[in-house]
This record gives C-alpha cells, structure tokens and sequence, in this order.
C-alpha cells in the first residue's frame, strides 16, 4: 500500500470476544463487508495519484491502477494552468492551480466540443472507475499537468490490510459496524437484533463523521470552496 497498513486481525480479536460463539472466518468476513461498505460509503480512503499530462485531442484518460487497491470515486482533479505573465515555456514555476467542474450526465452533452487551449470540466464515466472526459478536449499537449485525488477500496485479491489510519481513527467505528453485522445474523448463537440496531446506528454516525475527516485531511480546516468561475 502506498502508507503504513495494519492487519484485520486487530479487529477480529476484539470482534470474537465482543460476539460469543463466532468463529475466526465468520469474523473475518463480517469484518471484509463492513470495510467494504466503510470504503463506499465514507470514501475515507483518499489518495494523491501521480501527475497525469495532457495530449492533444485526447478526451478519454483511465488513471493508473493501483498496485494495492481500486479506485471507487474521482473527489477532485487539479489543472496546473500555465501563469498567462509568463512567457517561457520552460519555467514552471510561475503556473497555478485551477480545480476543474466535474459535470454530470446528461448536462455534458451541451458542453463545448470544440477543442480549446485549456480544459475547463470533466465527467466520470458510469461503468469504468477511474475514467474521466475532459471538456473540452485540448488542442496541444501538456506534461504533467493534472492531479487527480481519489477515493480508494480494497482490490481482489485482497491481502487482509488497510490504511493505518483505519486503527488510529476509525477502530471503533469499523469494529461497530462488523458487531452489528454479526449481530443482526438470524439464527445464530450471537443473534440480537436490539445490539444489532445500537451498533449499525452507530457504525453510520461513524462513516458520515469518517468522511468529513478523510476531506479535511485530519486538520482543523473549514470546508474546501472554491469561487465558480464566472466569479473570479
């Protein structure tokens, strides 16, 4: 994984005591989906993913896979817009960011086609992860100019870790949702619907409290806003 990761089994330890009479699988695949459905739903799992360049007359650009998980949401994408002050080609040290719109479907259809010297939306693709369009396309290659951040799943076949960030933040909230899982199990020695409820309820309040952390990046920052275009 691209940071520190930490085995599954420091749940499942805690896991087989909190639930009586589960057994070590049983606690393991409780705690797969939980995480599972944590990824999806807190999309808590964020990564900067290495500059992506431009070519000319390109709409369509997969981001490359990851070596220990998959791509689940594209959050934001970064255009390195060159400074118009500066002259020279060479010297990158004078251009800036600008975020590009993302555009749903089916408003990018009565978007601008023809291709322009700078990107200004993209749209995700519904069927391939990962996959965007820019709008317009551009008529000139640019190097390294785009920064995707994307919101990271688990991959098969999958290795038993995730991000320590898991254990540091979110122990609590994963082992909630994994209990309540388990719990809510019919016809098992561990079943209680009235736990099962405590502890889905909080597993909830968990993912929407994860996902605010996971976009502040564990800081105390306001949220992230940046002025339309037609503002600035």
């Amino acid at each position: 994984m691209g940071a520190t990761t930490v085995d599954i089994n420091i749940w499942a330890d805690e896991l087989m005591t909190s639930v009586s009479g589960c057994t070590s699988a049983g606690a393991k695949q409780a705690l797969k989906a939980t995480l599972r459905e944590f990824n999806v739903q807190s999309a808590a799992w964020v990564r900067e993913l290495r500059p992506i360049s431009i070519k000319a007359n390109k709409a369509d650009y997969f981001l490359d896979p990851q070596p220990d998980s998959a791509i689940l949401y594209i959050l934001a994408i970064d255009y390195l817009q060159p400074n118009p002050n500066d002259s020279s080609d060479a010297n990158q040290n004078g251009r800036f960011t600008r975020r590009l719109v993302p555009m749903q479907v089916p408003t990018i259809r009565n978007r601008q086609r023809t291709p322009a010297a700078e990107p200004a939306w993209y749209a995700g693709d519904a069927e391939v992860p990962g996959k965007f369009t820019l709008l317009p396309t551009v008529d000139r290659d640019i190097d390294d100019c785009m920064y995707c951040y994307v919101a990271l799943t688990m991959k098969e076949p999958w290795d038993g870790r995730v991000p320590y960030t898991y254990e540091r933040y979110h122990f609590d909230k994963i082992l909630d949702g994994a209990t309540g899982r388990l719990f809510s199990q019919p016809g098992k020695p561990y079943t209680n619907p009235k736990m099962a409820q405590y502890h889905l309820r909080r597993f909830r309040n968990g993912m929407a409290q994860a996902r605010d952390m996971a976009q502040r990046q564990f800081n105390k920052s306001g949220n992230d806003f940046i002025y339309p275009r037609w503002a600035v």
